[in-house]
């Protein structure tokens, strides 16, 4: 009888312990985030089938530069928490959800390492300067960098 007892107590550990493991390891769907992430993913698959038909970025067209501010706006308002790895965590799957998995588990570390070496203050200025691309150079081969890394060879 004290062996089953303890076995139990075992059991019962060992379950509360996945448990708890488990709640650390999920995706907060409703964070800022996660939404963020989203914005951004979904930005990132607007620009790419813009990318696929033409071949580049239109970066004087008014709906690429809205899509662009989306996703420096998505950008920057998580960009200094990021080092957060709950809040990282959540940023990525949320890209990766936005992006319909354009964007996957192999490729979003870079790619959020590419829009953090992104100067995002173009994007303003870029719109400013009827899209001038000397510009906002960094933003125009930082963008089509990723583009360019999601096209399906």
């Amino acid at each position: 009888m004290k062996n089953k007892l303890g076995l139990a107590a075992l059991v019962m550990a060992v379950m509360m312990l996945f448990a708890s493991c488990s709640a650390f390891t999920s995706t907060a769907t409703n964070s800022v985030y996660y939404t963020a992430g989203q914005n951004v993913g979904s930005a990132l698959r607007t620009l790419l089938v813009q990318y696929k038909q033409n071949g580049k970025i239109d970066f004087s067209n008014a709906s690429t530069l809205l899509t662009l501010a989306s996703l420096a706006s998505n950008y920057q308002t998580v960009k200094g928490n990021l080092t957060n790895k709950d809040f990282y965590r959540d940023f990525a799957n949320g890209i990766i959800k936005g992006s319909t998995q354009i964007v996957n588990n192999s490729n979003v570390d870079s790619i959020i390492g590419m829009l953090g070496g992104t100067n995002w203050s173009d994007v303003s200025n870029q719109a400013n300067n009827n899209g001038t691309a000397s510009t906002n150079s960094n933003v125009n081969d930082n963008v089509t960098s990723i583009l360019s890394g999601l096209v399906k060879k």
